[in-house]
């Protein structure tokens, strides 16, 4: 997302802002729930980055909403000694 931003940036094409919008419309409902999200792993934040810019261009709470799920996702999420995020919290997860 941070290329596809990149370039509708620099060459103003709206053929990726719609990309960005269409991925983060799959991620993000009407109500600005995401229901696949789940803070186990810092790969699941990702779609965060993409959130936030779709809020910022369009100011539609529903990216308000989800971007404050994200951020919360981080509250508990645990950490190393020096206060890092661990990569991932396997051991709270239903994986077998």
């Amino acid at each position: 997302m941070f290329a596809m931003e990149k370039m509708w940036r620099s060459t103003g094409n709206q053929k990726y802002f719609n990309y960005i919008k269409r991925y983060v419309d799959q991620q993000v409902d009407d109500k600005g729930n995401i229901p696949d999200f789940s803070p186990t792993s810092l790969d699941n934040f990702l779609p965060g980055y993409a959130i936030i810019f779709m809020y910022e261009q369009t100011h539609l709470e529903k990216y308000k909403i989800a971007a404050k799920i994200i951020r919360d996702g981080f509250v508990k999420f645990p950490r190393n000694s020096d206060g890092g995020f661990w990569h991932g919290d396997w051991l709270n997860t239903n994986v077998g």
